[in-house]
């Protein structure tokens, strides 16, 4: 059984820090919300921030820390929206789907 945390109950601090401080607390896997977790991760920039580039930083730190990312967290709300707001909603949870991929 893998047990996790979401990445942002840990201790703030960067990436590295955060995956660490979960890892030595006996955890496995982590839900992870760059928006959240991540210093300086802007939402409203998460289209093109969320590189390919990116995405294989933090897949090395998982590495190196021996964790998995069980959860790519977005917190967004689909429904309730329209017009404009839903279609920028609708483009940082397509870029959450490229970067999980």
């Amino acid at each position: 059984m893998n047990i996790g945390i979401r990445l942002h109950d840990t201790k703030p601090g960067p990436l590295k820090e955060r995956l660490a401080s979960a890892a030595s607390q006996g955890f496995s896997c982590v839900q992870l919300a760059m928006g959240k977790a991540v210093p300086g991760f802007s939402m409203n920039d998460a289209p093109k921030l969320l590189t390919q580039e990116l995405a294989a930083e933090v897949r090395e730190e998982l590495d190196r820390a021996k964790m998995e990312c069980a959860v790519l967290g977005c917190y967004l709300t689909l429904a309730q929206h329209s017009g404009d707001e839903a279609e920028r909603i609708r483009e940082i949870y397509s870029a959450h789907h490229r970067f999980a991929a």
